[in-house]
């Protein structure tokens, strides 16, 4: 007796049929697994940003030793600097190191040039809010991290790329311990636009368009142990037409709509075969027609997912 064997994708996610259960180890009882998300920088760079001058008013802070003038974005009372460097016209210039202070207490280092009272060139920034630094080695052009640049988060997390008016702008690269990578297109700390996504620990691989950080637009999800599904995204979710191909060979094509396969699909099998038939809640239902190798057709019934007599 032919079994209707197929695939399909759950919420961005591999989940497998088969006759009537679900098999694998990726989704139990209907659920899907963990989404593959890149943590984006945006939740990271909060405390940091605020530390690396996010803040539209400042005013000029002298060393109190040597009497050069600083620029910092902060209005406040306590605010101190330190400036190891030269001085022109009255304000830090040159080679150096810059410390700033809060009430007596090291918020941010600078080393690298200044011009003009402000970070200017190459250089490093720390800023300090918390056990660990945010690390910021790259270009800053008038005091703003402008440029090709590499900035290191208190989780071990990096993003290595262009920035623009202190905001990860352009191309990029960000890593986790854990190991999930993205590389491609950034526009305010997100994924905009074409790139690659890999966490090894979802056991899924993305490669494709990109909107606000989610899946949208055309892209190819690769799930470990099961296979791959090309097609359509819209805000993270398989949408749209698309092809499944299973590891053993299996496709199944059709609409894809809230994450299951929708109404008339068809499954192509290794050998040959040919399945045409409707979808309900992403499982067979109703009529079937089998196509064999050798051109033999045979019709099949299902309800709810099961092959009637």
């Amino acid at each position: 007796a032919m079994q209707w064997k197929y695939y399909m994708i759950c919420r961005c996610s591999g989940v497998v049929w088969h006759g009537a259960e679900w098999r694998g180890a990726v989704c139990k009882g209907g659920e899907m697994r963990a989404r593959t998300r890149l943590r984006t920088v945006a939740v990271v760079i909060g405390v940091a940003a605020a530390a690396a001058a996010e803040a539209v008013d400042g005013r000029w802070v002298s060393d109190p030793w040597n009497g050069a003038a600083v620029w910092v974005e902060s209005t406040a009372a306590d605010i101190g600097v330190s400036w190891s460097g030269a001085a022109e016209d009255g304000k830090a210039a040159g080679e150096g190191v810059l410390a700033v202070f809060f009430s007596g207490r090291a918020i941010a280092r600078y080393e690298g040039t200044m011009r003009a009272g402000r970070p200017d060139g190459l250089g490093r920034l720390e800023t300090f809010s918390g056990d660990r630094p945010v690390v910021f080695e790259g270009a800053l052009v008038a005091g703003r991290l402008q440029g090709k640049g590499r900035m290191r988060f208190p989780d071990g997390s990096t993003y290595t790329g262009d920035f623009a008016q202190d905001v990860a702008e352009g191309e990029g690269m960000y890593e986790t311990p854990a190991g999930a990578l993205y590389r491609g297109a950034v526009k305010s700390w997100l994924p905009q636009g074409r790139g690659y996504l890999s966490n090894p620990a979802a056991g899924e691989t993305f490669l494709g368009e990109f909107a606000a950080g989610k899946k949208h637009g055309a892209g190819v999800l690769y799930i470990d142990a099961l296979g791959k599904f090309e097609g359509t995204f819209a805000n993270g979710q398989a949408t749209g037409r698309g092809t499944f191909t299973s590891l053993d060979g299996y496709a199944i094509t059709g609409e894809v709509s809230g994450g299951d396969f929708v109404g008339e699909c068809v499954l192509a099998t290794p050998g040959g075969g040919r399945y045409v038939g409707a979808l309900r809640n992403g499982v067979p239902d109703g009529e079937v027609l089998y196509t064999g190798p050798d051109g033999a057709r045979e019709k099949l019934v299902f309800h709810d997912g099961r092959r009637q007599p």
